[in-house]
Order: structure tokens, then C-alpha cells, then sequence
């Protein structure tokens, strides 16, 4: 499913607001858990399974973070709101083409660029320190307007020497099948008559939507030259360090928004895993594909029947479950005539239907079948059914 389209097109469409409705309250939460249900229950597999979501040609550094408990909230902004109860009251970032959860380009590069300033560079100098040993002479300004103004000096960079910041977007779920979206709840305490009493105030739990942990998210850029003496290798170390150091989105003071590095272990572990399933599959393809072929290769045998031919005039009842040897003595307009002997008595069939798959089975004139004659009392009508094998 779209999880984005669903969340802002579809997740009120079911409500009902009519005021005379009487069981308006529980119909519209009903409704509400209903697609909730949904959202939570989206598979990641599934979306990649219609889409691409991999970085393009024009993306030269990425790197992957996995989400940490309690998960990540981006775009709480957005309005999506509605006193309903069950109903997810806060707003999500999606993205508008696949519906994966998303974390902006814009909050991506703001994020980054709050980080290089913020004490006046100091933050800054001291991951370049940790990033980059023995350089001399950085300056956190020149470097904030060469990677995020497209600025050097008095002059501007051009359009195509400039670093660009992308969405980020999830790739992978280790939780069960896939899934990738949850619940969870604040609780505010407000006192809209005298906000001084608001620790006395009754919480007031409200349900919004969030990746869930252990959702791996791929930060793609084009990082293009040197900066500031810092390399484009050098620039995405940087900024990998300060995503896993400060987080991003909202509620990152109570631990939304925090991430990790995937171990080596993990990745082998990991790895494996995908390559034994990847293995499943293409074992289950290749049987499927043997089972297909098998039978197609029994259809291309099998029999062709017509159960409502005439059986010929006094032929014994007892004797209608027997084979006998025949062969086709001529083929016109679609239908088989068929000559063989019971018991010393010449039988032709002139009425058998064309039913036979695929073309190179297709029966010629002096072929040799069996002609089986069978009966079935209880059957209701023509009681008489007659199957015709092409004998190889």
C-alpha cells in the first residue's frame, strides 16, 4: 500500500460526521482503527517490491543508518488532525511518489548546516579534528558557504560544482515482516485556564504515527569537489558523524530521531540471511517452474474429450468401461473422425470436439488412439462419456 496517500487521502474517508447519525462516536473510531490497523501493517517488501527507491546514477556518497529506540518523527508540523478518538492526531513526512516515510532533503541539509554553526563553528572544528587528522588551517565559515551557501569568497559556485542534499528514504525492516510504521502516545498536561497549575492537570494521551526501530535509512548526496579542504569522502564521514551524534526530526530530547551504525557482524549476519532467502526463493522459482513444465508436458498428452458423442447402437452396457484400438481416419472442419472395432463391430465417432494443446500435439489423419468407453448411471442426461488418447 501507499502509506502516504493513505494517511493524508484516505484515513478520514470512512468517517462519518452526519450529526444525526446516533452511533456516530464508536462508527468513526471504528473506522479510524481500522486504517490504523492498515498503516502499522504495511510491509517495506512489499513497497520495494513496485518501486525503486535505490539512489540514482547521480548520487556518488550514501550511507546507511539503522533507527534506535523509540523510533523516528519526522514532519509532527504537518496538519492532520481531528477529534476523533483512535484517530493519529500529528502530521508525517512522505514521500509523494512511493509513500515511504521520509526525511527531506531541506531537513537533511538544515540539520547539517545547524550543526557547523552552531557555536560559532567550535562543534564543527572539533568533528573535523576527529574526521580529518593533520589539517591545518580549516575555517568553519568558509566552510558553511562553500557546502550550504554555494558561496567562495565573493563569487558564486556554479550550479554544477555545488554538493546536493536528497531525501532520505528507508531500505530495510528487521522487524517482522517487514513492517516498518507504529503507534505510539504523548501525553500532555495542560491547563488552558492558568498554565501555572499544568503539572496538576490530568494527562491527555494522544496516538501519532512513527518509524519503528530497527529501520534502516540510506542519506544520499552528490558531494562534488574539494571544500574547504575537505574531500567529498571527508565531507560525508563529517556528515555521517553528525547524524549519529545529534539525530534529526522531532522529539530527538526524549530519544526520537537517534541512530546507528550497522556493525560488521551485524552486515555478515545480515547478509547471509538475505543470501539463504534469495537462495529459498530461486529454489521455489525453479520448482515452480519444473512443476509448470511438467504439466504443460501431461497437456500436451492429454486427452480430448467430447461427452456427449452417440454411442453406437447395442453395444453391451457391460462393456462400457473397457479401451479399444482405433485410429483417425480423417479430419474436416474442426473435427476428428475416429474408426475402431468392439468385439468384431465396426464404430465411428464423427461429432469428437478439437481439444487438443499444444500444436505440435495436434492429432493427424492415420494417427493410432484408445478409445475408452465409460458410463456413469447417476449421471443426469447422456450417461456415456468417451475419452480419446493419441497413442505415441
Amino acid at each position: 500500500m501507499n502509506v502516504g496517500l493513505a494517511y493524508y487521502k484516505e484515513y478520514y474517508r470512512n468517517a462519518d460526521l452526519r450529526p444525526e447519525r446516533n452511533d456516530q462516536e464508536a462508527y468513526n473510531k471504528d473506522a479510524v482503527k481500522a486504517m490504523n490497523d492498515q498503516l502499522i501493517g504495511a510491509s517495506l517488501e512489499g513497497i520495494k517490491s513496485r518501486i525503486d527507491i535505490m539512489p540514482n546514477e547521480i548520487v556518488n556518497k550514501s550511507f546507511e543508518l539503522k533507527t534506535t529506540y523509540p523510533g523516528l518523527l519526522a514532519g509532527s508540523g504537518y496538519l492532520h488532525e481531528f477529534s476523533i478518538e483512535e484517530a493519529l492526531m500529528l502530521g508525517f513526512s512522505f514521500d509523494h511518489s512511493s509513500g515511504l516515510p521520509c526525511i527531506p532533503a531541506s531537513s537533511v541539509k538544515g540539520l547539517l548546516r545547524y550543526a557547523c554553526e552552531v557555536n560559532n563553528g567550535a562543534y564543527l572544528r572539533q568533528l573535523v579534528g576527529e574526521v580529518v587528522s593533520g589539517l591545518i588551517g580549516f575555517e568553519p565559515k568558509r566552510f558553511v558557504e562553500e557546502v550550504f551557501d554555494g558561496t567562495t569568497g565573493d563569487s558564486r559556485i556554479g550550479i554544477y560544482q555545488r554538493d546536493i542534499f536528497f531525501d532520505a528514504l528507508p531500505i530495510r525492516s528487521l522487524n517482522n515482516d517487514a513492517h516498518f510504521m507504529g503507534e505510539d502516545f504523548i501525553t500532555p498536561h495542560i491547563n488552558r485556564d492558568d498554565r501555572k497549575f499544568d503539572g496538576l492537570k490530568n494527562p491527555v494521551p494522544l496516538k501519532f504515527l512513527k518509524v519503528l526501530p530497527e529501520v534502516t535509512f540510506q542519506f544520499n548526496f552528490l558531494l562534488r569537489g574539494e571544500k574547504a579542504g575537505l574531500s567529498a569522502q571527508n565531507r560525508e564521514d563529517l556528515f555521517k558523524k553528525i547524524l549519529l551524534e545529534l539525530g534529526i526530526g522531532a522529539k530527538t530530547n526524549v530519544g526520537y530521531g537517534q541512530f546507528v551504525e550497522e556493525t560488521e557482524q551485524e552486515k555478515q549476519e545480515r547478509e547471509a540471511k538475505e543470501q539463504q532467502l534469495k537462495k529459498e526463493i530461486e529454489e521455489a522459482e525453479i520448482a515452480a517452474r519444473e512443476k509448470e513444465a511438467e504439466k504443460k508436458k501431461k497437456s500436451a498428452d492429454k486427452d480430448f474429450i467430447d461427452e456427449f458423442v452417440e454411442i453406437p447402437h447395442g453395444l453391451p452396457i457391460v462393456q462400457l468401461d473397457r479401451t479399444f484400438t482405433g485410429e483417425i481416419f480423417r479430419i474436416a472442419d474442426k473435427k476428428y473422425f475416429i474408426r475402431y472395432e468392439v468385439e468384431g463391430k465396426a464404430c465411428e465417432f464423427k461429432r469428437i470436439r478439437k481439444k487438443i494443446k499444444p500444436d505440435d500435439s495436434i492429432p493427424k489423419e492415420g494417427d493410432h488412439v484408445e478409445v475408452r468407453i465409460q458410463c456413469d448411471p447417476e449421471k443426469k442426461g447422456n450417461p456415456f462419456s468417451i475419452t480419446i488418447t493419441i497413442k505415441s
